[in-house]
């Protein structure tokens, strides 16, 4: 339901930048959204009309922020319980994968073990390439799709966080914190996986792989790497 939510209120966002370009108003600062940007966004001299539209737009977009916060809340207490706090303190350790995301994997999948490998994982999130056979040839074709569509849209999510920045930055503050009080081969199992897939990432970037291509293979072997980790598959 919050996919469902956030997908709402970008579209909210959009009509907003819209209706205010429209009326020919054009914003000088350099971020939007923005306490800054939405003070500018009230302030605005319009017709009665045009501020009842706007002072409507506003308000849709400031009730899907609260049902999105109200979610995010009852997800970190989910998170809090016996029943996950281990498993999502684990996925957590990965560069890219916050509580949120990992709270989706781990309870979309449920149960790792039910998958003998992390190929057959990864199969499972639908990010595995397919193929075409005709008589002795086997084409490879785009990625199946098939199996659990949340995973994999998590997955490509977090794949696109964590190709950020070059393969031997510093840690964020954010994710130190996550890794904090973790053991050392959970962390170091995470932290390979980091550059390993940023190291992949930018090889097929300078191959001229396509962006969204190369996303979608940093996802698909992050699906193994999360396999490996929740199976206690870390050396």
């Amino acid at each position: 339901m919050i996919h469902d939510f956030k997908k709402e209120l970008k579209r909210v966002k959009q009509e907003i930048c819209a209706f205010v370009l429209r009326h020919g108003y054009q914003y000088d600062g350099k971020s939007k959204w923005t306490i800054r940007y939405m003070n500018w966004i009230r302030e605005l001299e319009m017709s009665e009309i045009q501020r009842e539209t706007l002072n409507e737009y506003i308000a849709e977009m400031e009730n899907l922020n609260d049902k999105i916060n109200r979610f995010m809340n009852r997800i970190d207490e989910m998170y809090q319980s016996e029943r996950y706090h281990e498993k999502v303190s684990k996925l957590r350790c990965f560069k890219g994968i916050e509580t949120f995301a990992a709270m989706t994997i781990q309870v979309e999948t449920a149960d790792f073990e039910r998958f003998p490998s992390a190929k057959a994982y990864a199969s499972y999130t639908g990010l595995t390439t397919g193929e075409h056979s005709s008589g002795d040839k086997n084409n490879r074709i785009g990625i199946t799709k098939q199996g659990n569509t949340v995973i994999r849209k998590t997955l490509v999510e977090c794949a696109q966080s964590l190709v950020k920045g070059n393969v031997y930055a510093k840690k964020s503050q954010g994710l130190k914190s996550r890794q904090k009080g973790m053991d050392v081969n959970i962390i170091a199992y995470a932290d390979k996986a980091t550059e390993r897939l940023k190291k992949k990432y930018q090889k097929l970037i300078e191959r001229n792989v396509p962006r969204n291509k190369a996303i979608v293979a940093v996802a698909r072997e992050l699906a193994c790497f999360i396999w490996g980790m929740e199976t206690g598959n870390i050396h």
